[in-house]
């Protein structure tokens, strides 16, 4: 579980999405404030309607449609768990983008 202020009360990322996604790497800090960007109940982990916002987020930054980035996405869920992990959504962001 990611350790760091309340939802709702994160620090705002020091570059934006975009540039995060232009550059294919992001530190440590960058992956958790993003992570709570989206983490709409706290627990360190995208799920449900928490990875859509983040692929309708996302789609446009890389060419693709939210549905397209959802089974992208699904491929990037290494665990039997359907959440995606911090460690996961850093793989998807530094490899397949």
């Amino acid at each position: 579980m990611l350790i760091g202020p309340p939802y709702g009360m994160e620090a705002p990322l020091a570059r934006t999405l975009e540039e995060i996604v232009q550059s294919n790497h992001l530190t440590q800090d960058e992956l958790d404030a993003l992570v709570r960007r989206f983490d709409e109940n706290g627990d360190g982990q995208l799920e449900g309607d928490e990875v859509r916002q983040f692929a309708q987020a996302v789609a446009p930054l890389v060419g693709s449609t939210m549905e397209d980035l959802m089974i992208i996405l699904d491929f990037y869920q290494s665990d039997d768990d359907p959440a995606l992990s911090p460690g996961e959504i850093r793989d998807f962001l530094e490899i397949q983008i």
